[in-house]
């Protein structure tokens, strides 16, 4: 049996474990070794492996140079794995923080490693540049996770539009605010729902804005509780930013299993599922946003004809159809060539290393700063220390204390005699 030895700074039973590994290795049936638990890292379980997969931002952990060592010296074919584009996160961003130490250690494990598996092409035009041997697994809907549920035709008047997000995608939000605002200002029938990322205030002060501030850790949990849930249009919006780009169309996935449509931003995430009119919306600009939301509310059979194809695109995009397509990308066999042929990798390597170089040198400034605050409270808590030293010297030597040692003494020979 093949056996993989699997070193994530994720949850064990997180999203990007599933759907990155745990549900392709289900189907072939490889054994799955998390390396790194509550008890500490393990290195050293990595020689006995068959391959060893590195994935997203573990190298913020010193073992990583142990890891990628024993991997040469043992001739273990070392993959590093990723689904987010990670290098762009932007400064106000949940994760901004979290990333910008370790993109350098994260861009040396790219360089590092003997294969690279992304999830999308996006990806694969910034590192390809890095490592030649890139391929591309996108995220497929795990069928043990989820169910394709039957249509619904529902013709209520009253409508809900609803968001699922992280609490990373507040700023993609922010963004379709406006829009959202005008719609319940318009029309009286509509409500909003939104799971995971806290709405901004203006959508928080509206009653007819329901907010349930869901952060499941455990994929399954959050699929089997997410699945109950409904709405009558779902929107993913998202910024065109370099961080956005970098997504994958998993959302459309999740959204459409459950029988519901969508609208979608008109970049990379959603181009590849997505036929605009068909199986949902594509949008741009806010003013198309607005259109088409108000569109699909307005029509009970394009919500249904949406929903339905949308439906026939997840059974096209299940994880038991494409699993061997990791497998492919683990062994480092021949890329599907027709997926590859349309990503042009004319992105110039200096871009990304010059935006890591920007984040890493913000981060020797803050680290800086920090020494340089510790080492004048040090200086501060050192001056403290030396006026209490004097101020103690002027007592001891003081005539005052000189009296009462005195008296201390003579207290104790009284206390002695009375003994």
């Amino acid at each position: 049996m093949t056996r993989i030895v699997i070193y994530s700074a994720d949850p064990w039973d997180s999203a990007i474990s599933y759907l990155r590994i745990r549900e392709p290795a289900y189907y072939l049936g490889w054994e799955l070794i998390p390396a790194k638990t509550d008890g500490g890292i393990d290195t050293h379980i990595a020689k006995d492996a068959d391959y060893i997969i590195i994935q997203r931002d573990f190298p913020r952990f010193v073992q990583c140079n142990e890891i990628i060592q024993i991997a040469k010296q043992k001739g273990i074919p070392l993959i590093y794995e990723i689904d987010d584009c990670i290098f762009y996160t932007p400064d106000p961003n949940k994760q901004y923080e979290a990333y910008r130490y370790y993109l350098n250690g994260i861009l040396n494990t790219i360089i590092a490693a003997d294969r690279v598996i992304i999830s999308s092409k996006f990806l694969y035009r910034q590192l390809i540049n890095f490592n030649k041997h890139v391929f591309l697994f996108p995220n497929y809907l795990p069928e043990n996770i989820w169910k394709i549920k039957s249509l619904e035709i529902d013709n209520s008047e009253n409508l809900t539009i609803g968001y699922m997000g992280g609490n990373t995608h507040d700023q993609d939000l922010e963004w379709v605010t406006p829009v959202l605002l005008k719609i319940l200002e318009q029309n009286k029938n509509v409500s909003i729902k939104i799971w995971g990322c806290r709405p901004p205030q203006q959508l928080l002060d509206q009653p007819k804005v329901q907010y349930l501030a869901i952060d499941f850790q455990d994929y399954p949990q959050f699929a089997e509780y997410f699945q109950n849930q409904s709405c009558d249009v779902f929107i993913a919006p998202l910024l065109d930013s370099p961080f956005d780009q970098g997504k994958s169309g998993i959302k459309f996935l999740e959204y459409s299993a459950l029988g519901i449509p969508g609208v979608y931003k008109r970049l990379d995430p959603y181009i590849d599922y997505v036929v605009d009119g068909e199986n949902g919306y594509l949008a741009g600009g806010l003013d198309e946003w607005y259109e088409k939301i108000v569109s699909l509310l307005s029509d009970s059979n394009i919500r249904h004809r949406f929903a339905e194809n949308a439906q026939i695109t997840v059974r096209q995009h299940v994880m038991s159809k494409h699993f061997r397509e990791w497998e492919t990308a683990i062994n480092g066999s021949s890329i599907q060539t027709e997926i590859v042929d349309d990503m042009t990798h004319d992105n110039n390597p200096l871009d990304l290393i010059q935006h890591i170089s920007i984040d890493t040198q913000k981060a020797i400034w803050d680290i800086q700063n920090i020494i340089a605050s510790l080492k004048q409270e040090n200086h501060d808590l050192e001056n403290e220390n030396l006026g209490l030293k004097e101020h103690l010297d002027n007592v001891l030597n003081s005539q005052t204390w000189k009296i009462a040692k005195i008296i201390q003494s003579i207290l104790r020979v009284f206390k002695f005699q009375k003994e």
